[in-house]
């Protein structure tokens, strides 16, 4: 998504400089790329429209007719993305939607400390907060009076995350009237942006707790990227003079970090697979059984038609089958589901049902589970002996209906004739 925000933020800006007619076809272009944005990642929505908000009230010569612009090129948007909010709205309305909660809400666990604001962002925060500080000694009370007064509203709900960011979006914001021109104005009032929004991530969250923080710390990372970038560019004087030297200490950590991290992941990857290479299946070279079962499946089953497969702990090797191919499956990982609204009773048992059609003793009550989820297919590979310890080679004989379909060694693929 972020190349996406990027794209539709720089034909935003087109949309608003624009003379004459042209800024209606820039207001197309950017009402498209603002779409599929919507459909990529909706979290980036209050990002991107409160950076653009903030930033032409700020600096655009006639706000007004700048906001027009981009109402004009929101409502685009929203025609261009209709699909797609229609079968949102409708998911959101029904019963599986967010689980009874509300789409937002105020939060009132899961706070963010405040070192985490400045590990996250400090590569930027720090030149940004050295250069705010070079103003007019008078400004400076008035800046520090509205900055303790975000700190002491980020601590009433007791977040110390929300109270430096406060801080720190009075400090940015409060320089836009000081800038000596419309680049560094712009700068500051995007860095001021993201840190309202980092704010806002604290009290509010919209639809779960995990997304919120870290799909809209992307996003505000990539506003104070641009801010720090213009600020380096195009100030001048003491401005520059401080900012730079805190910018250069902090930029070597920054440059040794990222190939250490590159290093860690092609060394150290969560599943070995063939390198380089923008394949997401090419580790299956490795896995001759989900390799099989995968590559029949995609050739044999039609869509929407059900599979059965080992269900166990998010973010490993299960589940493995629907991503693979889009078939539907009878539980997911717990902990998703819980964020789409299942109950975890039902999520359990779902759960209880597998190993009843894998590890059952009655043949009659395994078809009835079997039958219970509309299953069409059953898979037996590696994962799925070692997670139900089945060792015979045929764990489904003498259940009703179901038939080897294919099988490669001790993998096989089971087709469910339904009765």
């Amino acid at each position: 998504a972020l190349p996406v925000i990027i794209v539709a933020g720089l034909w935003a800006w087109v949309v608003v400089q624009a003379s004459g007619r042209r800024w209606v076809g820039a207001a197309v272009i950017c009402g498209l790329a603002a779409a599929v944005l919507v459909a990529t990642n909706p979290w980036d929505i209050p990002v991107f429209a409160g950076s653009l908000f903030l930033a032409v009230v700020a600096v655009a010569p006639k706000p007004i007719n700048a906001l027009t612009r981009l109402g004009t090129a929101a409502a685009f948007c929203v025609a261009m993305s209709a699909p797609f909010l229609v079968e949102l709205g409708g998911w959101l309305g029904s019963s599986s939607g967010v689980g009874g909660r509300s789409l937002v809400y105020l939060t009132q666990v899961d706070f963010a400390p405040w070192w985490a604001v400045l590990r996250h962002f400090g590569l930027f925060l720090a030149p940004l907060t050295a250069a705010a500080i070079i103003r007019p000694r008078k400004d400076l009370v008035i800046t520090g009076a509205l900055a303790v007064a975000g700190v002491a509203l980020g601590l009433v709900f007791g977040s110390s995350a929300a109270a430096v960011a406060l801080a720190t979006a009075a400090l940015f914001l409060t320089m836009v009237r000081w800038a000596p021109d419309r680049w560094l104005a712009t700068a500051w009032s995007l860095a001021g942006t993201a840190m309202v929004l980092v704010a806002l991530a604290e009290r509010l969250t919209l639809m779960d707790r995990m997304n919120t923080i870290f799909k809209t710390y992307n996003g505000a990372w990539l506003l104070l990227g641009v801010a720090t970038a213009i600020v380096l560019l195009r100030a001048r004087g003491r401005m520059l003079t401080v900012a730079l030297p805190v910018f250069l200490v902090l930029a070597p950590v920054a440059l040794v970090n990222l190939p250490l991290g590159v290093a860690q992941g092609w060394l150290q990857p969560r599943k070995v697979s063939p390198r380089p290479t923008l394949d997401g299946r090419a580790f299956l070279r490795s896995d001759s059984s989900d390799a099989f079962l995968i590559t029949t499946l995609n050739g044999a089953a039609c869509p929407g038609e059900v599979v059965a497969e080992a269900a166990g702990p998010s973010y490993r090797q299960f589940t493995r089958i629907a991503m693979h191919t889009g078939l539907p499956t009878v539980v997911g990982w717990e902990w998703h589901l819980q964020q789409r609204g299942q109950t975890l009773v039902a999520i359990e048992d779902r759960v209880r049902d597998l190993e009843t059609i894998y590890a059952g003793i009655d043949a009659v009550e395994r078809r009835r589970a079997v039958d219970r989820y509309g299953v069409d297919w059953i898979v037996l590979g590696d994962l799925e002996r070692t997670t139900y310890d089945l060792h015979t080679s045929d764990p489904f004989d003498g259940i009703p209906g179901v038939v080897i379909w294919a099988d490669l060694g001790s993998t096989v693929l089971y087709r469910v004739v339904q009765q």
